[in-house]
């Protein structure tokens, strides 16, 4: 809030004593902070906050009109004015990444098992996108044009549309970690084995463009 620049003094909202699990989200003037035995939503302006009783340990996401969507067990929901929208129970186990694609109007998650679906966020009707046959060990990055990247496991990075067709992938050999990220020219960065960065062109898949060594990435 670059408080720096106007020598003000930060507002300190006081929660209840429960330990977030992941860092706030922050939209439109409300804050979506995960913790040990719920999830706080809290009005920036206001102070005020509550607590729901969401059990999830993946980071919700915040979308059109401020309406979370989170996991709560082995379901995923959406919410809405502290009220459950929707719910889908989820195939499988429940995975540790969650992406929206508003402009087309999907979520994407990987459950545990490898297999990646889409959900309507109108209304959290399930479809089926693509089966790896194994653990997918980042999170997944939509570009403007709608496609997924992500990686698995045992080092398999991919690019596929929305319909789970294969655009093409490529071997990194160690497992892809953390959050691929794309610049404005395409070329797309990934983290191998929490040690290197990766950087993918699409003009040329085997034959990365960055390869940098990295140190304490935890």
């Amino acid at each position: 809030y670059r408080l720096w620049e106007t020598s003000s003094e930060p507002t300190i909202i006081t929660l209840d004593s429960f330990a977030p699990i992941s860092a706030p989200i922050v939209q439109n003037g409300m804050a979506v902070i995960p913790h040990e035995s719920g999830m706080y939503i809290i009005d920036i302006e206001s102070g005020e906050w509550v607590s729901m009783p969401i059990d999830t340990k993946v980071s919700p996401i915040l979308g059109i009109g401020n309406t979370i969507y989170t996991f709560d067990g082995n379901k995923l929901v959406a919410i809405n004015n502290q009220q459950i929208n929707w719910e889908t129970t989820v195939t499988g186990t429940v995975g540790n990444n969650l992406a929206l694609d508003s402009e087309i109007g999907y979520l994407y998650s990987v459950n545990q098992e490898g297999t990646l679906y889409k959900y309507d966020i109108t209304n959290g009707d399930k479809s089926l996108v693509y089966n790896f046959n194994e653990r997918v060990s980042s999170e997944i990055l939509i570009d403007n044009q709608g496609n997924l990247y992500l990686g698995t496991q045992s080092g398999f990075f991919y690019a596929m549309d929305n319909e789970g067709n294969v655009l093409w992938r490529v071997y990194l050999a160690e497992p892809i970690t953390g959050s691929p990220v794309i610049d404005e020219d395409g070329l797309i960065y990934a983290i191998v084995n929490n040690t290197r960065i990766v950087g993918i062109s699409n003009a040329d898949k085997e034959d990365s463009k960055l390869d940098a060594k990295i140190d304490n990435i935890t």
